[in-house]
């Protein structure tokens, strides 16, 4: 039984981990992104930039096999797998690092040098510091929603553990054996992978190309060319399903590109690029963003910091010892940790904590070689057994809160927002909104599960765009929903049908931003607002409130708690108004289910 788990730990222990991930994926669409890459994935199109090919190809296969979960909830459990491969690479990393080590002669460390480590010792630490990324909060959280982060750890786990393999090779024999050594060409295949899948993360071929010359040879050089060429011919042949899938009458394709031009430009964001560095502030402040979630606190429920608890003390003999061991390696992943923190932080979004994970990996293998070096310093057997409980102790701890802070198995909150502003709405009715999240959610409730698919959804910031007012006609298909001048500009037809907003855009038509029909005003309608004329009464269900919210407390819960309380007094002041006192009442015990009597405003008390 030893034997067996000798020759195959690092597959028992990602079967396990995949197991334990599963307890926490989610069944419903979670992420702002989350609807919008499920729907591309299944009808096959075109993500938002920069086009995300490979991962939408998998995404479409898999969630086209004949299991018995909805679609989202299958590639959901994609991203657990992609995940749990991401471990076992860095598994074969770490031994490697663990390896070179313990067998780099150094001669002004003969004592050090002298101790080494038993096998069982080593494949010990590498499952301790396999399972402190494993159960990191963000790498974590990205295996429970379909999501291009988990592909994307995937991809730079298996570039680094080939990087090193390959450098150790050439270091333990000789540097002839490289003529010989075909793992640069995995090493290069998998960077054009990565170009595939996310841009942001091609900052690795600085760090690659520093060890692809470490153990230097002239034919290095000279062949750099080829496998750069061959990265490059990898990343066009998935690129080019973008130009292909975008002549095609596609369903679902964000921006849509049909030239080669617009190909180009999807595919290195051009829209995006005022999210790039707004500010020296904003720079400074994701730095801070990064460094503060290290620290560790002991909140379940707080999902902010705490990537790995107090594994993190770890990091600092892990540096130390590190650089003093094995130099080269050293600046290997130090290059790659500046780099994988500098590059996120030059960005202006919202979900900038997930662009860090390739940053959090580095930091798993630099706390596993201060497990190392701390095991190594110990010369009693009692002692290392000792440091091997207390390790699995704190890593274990990491789990427990970890686990409560990823955990999206209940978490239906995004479905249930949408099903409920939705789902008591006129067929052929118009439900205008600002909101990304909702694009997203429409796309998959409504084309992938056919959830009131004869409700409009039109998203205002997009509403100008070629591109999506064409695809909003295909979709909803009876007739033009939108009209276009001369000037490629749009404007909202009120008379072709019964219009809708989000509180979002209901702000916008109170400040005058947006103008309404004379005799026409907004009433409070559930969790939207109804355009109606001046005066009439609109009765409603008052089963548009009920929201399934995760325990943890994430920005996206309080802001629509706070949309909830806010709608729900809206329609109190609005039954009261029209001497439905009645209903009111039946609201504000609604009211007061959810929230304090101290939250109730006095004027309707």
């Amino acid at each position: 039984m030893k034997k067996f788990f000798t020759l195959n730990y690092e597959i028992i222990t990602v079967i396990i981990v995949f197991l334990l991930y599963t307890l926490t994926v989610s069944k419903s669409t979670i992420s702002l992104d989350n609807g919008q890459l499920a729907a591309t994935s299944y009808f096959l199109g075109i993500p938002h930039p920069p086009g995300y090919p490979l991962f939408t190809i998998i995404g479409f296969i898999f969630s086209h096999l004949p299991l018995p979960l909805r679609v989202i909830e299958k590639l959901n459990i994609l991203s657990s797998i992609y995940s749990a491969i991401a471990l076992f690479f860095l598994l074969k990393t770490l031994k490697i690092l663990i390896d070179e080590l313990d067998s780099n002669n150094i001669s002004h460390y003969n004592l050090f040098v002298q101790r080494k480590l038993t096998e069982t010792e080593k494949i010990i630490l590498i499952l301790l510091g396999g399972l402190v990324f494993a159960f990191s909060k963000t790498f974590w959280s990205q295996s429970t929603n379909y999501e291009v982060y988990s592909l994307n750890i995937l991809l730079i786990s298996a570039l680094t553990f080939y990087s090193l393999k390959a450098f150790s090779i050439e270091k333990n024999f000789s540097l002839s054996a490289y003529s010989h050594n075909k793992i640069w060409l995995i090493v290069f295949i998998i960077f054009g992978l990565i170009l595939t899948n996310h841009l942001a993360s091609s900052i690795v071929i600085i760090p690659l190309l520093y060890i692809y010359f470490l153990n230097y040879n002239p034919q290095k050089l000279t062949r750099l060319l080829s496998l750069l060429i061959l990265s490059s011919l990898v990343a066009i042949i998935f690129y080019s399903y973008i130009f292909i899938r975008g002549s095609m009458d596609i369903i679902v394709g964000f921006g849509h590109p049909r030239n080669i031009i617009e190909t180009f430009e999807h595919i290195t964001g051009k829209i995006y690029q005022q999210l790039f560095l707004k500010s020296i502030e904003d720079f400074f402040n994701n730095i801070y963003f990064f460094f503060s979630s290290l620290i560790f606190h002991f909140d379940k429920l707080d999902f902010n910091s705490s990537e790995f608890n107090l594994n993190i003390l770890f990091a600092i003999p892990g540096f130390i010892g590190l650089y003093f061991l094995h130099r080269k390696i050293f600046y290997f992943f130090f290059i790659s940790l500046f780099l994988f923190v500098l590059l996120p932080s030059l960005y202006g979004i919202s979900d900038i904590d997930s662009y860090y994970i390739p940053a959090y990996f580095v930091i798993s293998i630099i706390i596993t070689s201060g497990f190392y070096l701390i095991i190594k310093l110990s010369e009693k057997r009692s002692v290392k057994n000792l440091l091997i409980v207390l390790f699995s102790v704190l890593i274990t701890l990491q789990f427990i809160f970890n686990f409560n802070r990823v955990d999206q198995s209940e978490n239906f909150m995004n479905e249930d927002y949408f099903k409920n502003i939705t789902k008591n709405l006129e067929p052929e009715s118009r439900l205008v909104n600002s909101s990304s999240m909702l694009h997203s959610l429409s796309l998959y409730f409504q084309l992938v599960e056919g959830f009131k698919p004869d409700i409009v959804m039109l998203t205002y910031p997009l509403i100008n765009t070629k591109w999506y007012i064409n695809q909003t006609n295909k979709i909803y298909g009876k007739g033009k929903k939108i009209i276009l001048d001369e000037n490629q500009s749009t404007d909202i037809n009120f008379a072709d049908g019964q219009y809708y907003f989000t509180i979002e855009m209901g702000l916008k038509i109170f400040k005058g931003e947006i103008k309404i029909p004379e005799n026409f005003e907004l009433i409070p309608y559930g969790l939207t607002f109804k355009l109606v004329q001046l005066g009439t009464y609109v009765e409603q269900k008052n089963d548009m409130y009920d929201v399934r919210f995760p325990t943890q407390n994430f920005q996206t819960k309080y802001e629509l708690n706070e949309i909830i309380k806010e709608m729900l007094i809206l329609r109190i002041n609005y039954e009261t108004n029209h001497n439905r006192k009645d209903k009111a009442d039946e609201l504000k015990k609604i009211f007061l289910s959810k929230y304090s009597i101290e939250e109730f405003p006095h004027y309707l008390q």
